[in-house]
C-alpha cells in the first residue's frame, strides 16, 4: 500500500489533499508540530506525527522506519522548501527540484529572467540587503518586500525614508537571505495568471481578474474577489503567453502547477509575484468542475506516481473557461477570537455555489500580527454560472450571508459591498 506523508496539517489545501489521497485508498500520514485539535488535517488522516516539518533529519528517519512512499505538502512556502529537501534526500518524487524552484521562489531572480525575456517590469530602486539602501534616489510611496515568502508577510507600503527603514529591516528579517525588493508602489488592476504543466508541456489554464481590499495606507490590499475568465486573457494571451511559457520552458519546468500575481495597465502585464506550487485560492475547484480537471489531484499523483496523473491536459485545458463564467468570493475579517460562523450551510446549498471552503476554525485566535497577510482570510466561496450578471448576483446574496461572530458577539467580517 502506498504511504502518503503530508507536510503540514493547517496550510490551506492539507484537507484537500488527505481527502484526495484516502478517496484513492492510500494511507495518510500528517505530521506538524501542531496537536490535533489545531491541526485539521490530522483529524481525518489514518495517523498523525508530532514532529515539526523543521525536523527534516528526524522525519527522514522516520520516513524510512515507516515505509513511506511519498511527502506532499499544501500552499506554504517553508513547508514546500522542506519537502524537496527530504525527497532529494531519499529519492523520492516531487514535482520540482531544489534548483528550479530557487530560482521561481525569488523575486530578485526570477523578475531578472522575465525582464530578460521583455516582460514589463515595476520600476526598481533597491534589490539585496536590507543594510545596503540607498535612501537619496527612491521616490515615494514605495513597497518594500523581501525577496521570498509567501502570503504578504514581510511586505509594506512606505511613504517616507524613517518608514522605509523600519520596514525593510522587518522584511529583511523575514527573508531567508537577508534580501529585499524596494519598488514602485503601482497603482493598477490586478489579475491572477496560471498555468499547469505536464511531461513539459506548459498550458495557460486561467486568468483572473483580482479585486482587493485596503485596511490601511502602510499594508497591502487583499484580495476579497476572483472573477474569471478575466477581461484581460486575450490581450495577454497575444501580447505576453508564449514569453512566460518560454521562460518557463527555458528553465527546465517539466511538471506542476504555476500563478503569476501581475498589474495590469496601458495593456501592459507587470509581474509582482509568482509561486510554483499550489496556491491559496484554492482555483482547483473551479478547474475541476469546468474543465474537468484538477492540479491538486495531479500534483499529488506525481508523489506518488512520478506522473501528473492520467487526465490529458492539453485536451482539456482551456482558459476561457468552455464560456462559462466564475468567481472566488474571498472573506476578510478582523483581529479576534471566533466563536460562530454563520451562513455556511445555506451558502452551500445555494445555485452556483461549488464549494465553500473554511480557513479557520471555531475557537481559533486571529491576532493582531495578521493584519495585512492572507491568515485574515476566514473563507472562501467558489462560483460557476452562464453569465457574469449571474455571477455577481451570487456573490452578493452569499456575501449578505455568512458572517464570522466573535467571542463578544462582535461581527469580525469586513462587510465588503
Amino acid at each position: 500500500m502506498d504511504k502518503l506523508l503530508v507536510l503540514g496539517g493547517k496550510p490551506i489545501g492539507s484537507c484537500d489533499i488527505v481527502n484526495y489521497a484516502n478517496h484513492k485508498g492510500v494511507y495518510t500520514v500528517v505530521t506538524d508540530y501542531l496537536p490535533e485539535d489545531e491541526s485539521p488535517a490530522k483529524k481525518i488522516s489514518n495517523e498523525a506525527w508530532d514532529i515539526s516539518t523543521a525536523e527534516v533529519e528526524q522525519l527522514c528517519d522516520r520516513i524510512k522506519q515507516d515505509g513511506i512512499t511519498a511527502v506532499f505538502t499544501g500552499a506554504h512556502e517553508f513547508n514546500i522548501l522542506r519537502n524537496i529537501e527530504i525527497c532529494e534526500r531519499l529519492n523520492l518524487n516531487f514535482y520540482t527540484s531544489s534548483d528550479i524552484y530557487s530560482q521561481l521562489s525569488n523575486k530578485q531572480i526570477y523578475k531578472s529572467i522575465f525582464e530578460h525575456a521583455g516582460m514589463p517590469k515595476i520600476r526598481e530602486f533597491h534589490k539585496g540587503s536590507y543594510q545596503d539602501i540607498d535612501y537619496s534616489d527612491i521616490i515615494y510611496p514605495v513597497v518594500v518586500k523581501p525577496v521570498d515568502g509567501s502570503g504578504g508577510v514581510g511586505v509594506k507600503k512606505c511613504f517616507s525614508e524613517a518608514e522605509l527603514k523600519k520596514n525593510a529591516a522587518l522584511a529583511g528579517l523575514v527573508s531567508n537571505y537577508g534580501n529585499v525588493l524596494v519598488e514602485e508602489c503601482l497603482s493598477a488592476p490586478e489579475v491572477t495568471i496560471f498555468y499547469i504543466v505536464q511531461d513539459g508541456k506548459i498550458f495557460l489554464s486561467a486568468m483572473g481578474d483580482r479585486i482587493t481590499y485596503s485596511f490601511d495606507d502602510d499594508v497591502i490590499p487583499l484580495p476579497v474577489l476572483y472573477t474569471f475568465p478575466s477581461i484581460h486573457l486575450e490581450a495577454y494571451t497575444h501580447l505576453f503567453n508564449e514569453k512566460v511559457i518560454s521562460v518557463l520552458s527555458n528553465l527546465g519546468v517539466e511538471n506542476g502547477m504555476l500563478f503569476i500575481q501581475a498589474f495590469w495597465k496601458d495593456e501592459k502585464c507587470y509581474i509582482y509575484d509568482i509561486g510554483y506550487r499550489l496556491t491559496g485560492t484554492q482555483e482547483y475547484n473551479l478547474l475541476s468542475e469546468i474543465c474537468g480537471y484538477n492540479p491538486l489531484e495531479m500534483l499529488v499523483d506525481y508523489s506518488l506516481t512520478g506522473h501528473m496523473g492520467n487526465v490529458d491536459v492539453e485536451r482539456l485545458v482551456n482558459p476561457f473557461f468552455n464560456g462559462k463564467k466564475a468567481a472566488i468570493v474571498t472573506f476578510l475579517m478582523r483581529p479576534g477570537t471566533i466563536y460562530k460562523f454563520e451562513g455556511v450551510e445555506t451558502i452551500e446549498n445555494m445555485n452556483g455555489v461549488v464549494k465553500f471552503v473554511l480557513n479557520h476554525e471555531v475557537g481559533e485566535i486571529i491576532p493582531k500580527s495578521a493584519l495585512g497577510t492572507l491568515v485574515q482570510v476566514s473563507a472562501r466561496a467558489f462560483v460557476i454560472a452562464k453569465t457574469m450578471e449571474e455571477v455577481w448576483d451570487t456573490v452578493r446574496t452569499i456575501r449578505n450571508t455568512f458572517s464570522v461572530i466573535g467571542n463578544d458577539g462582535e461581527v469580525l467580517d469586513i462587510k465588503i459591498v
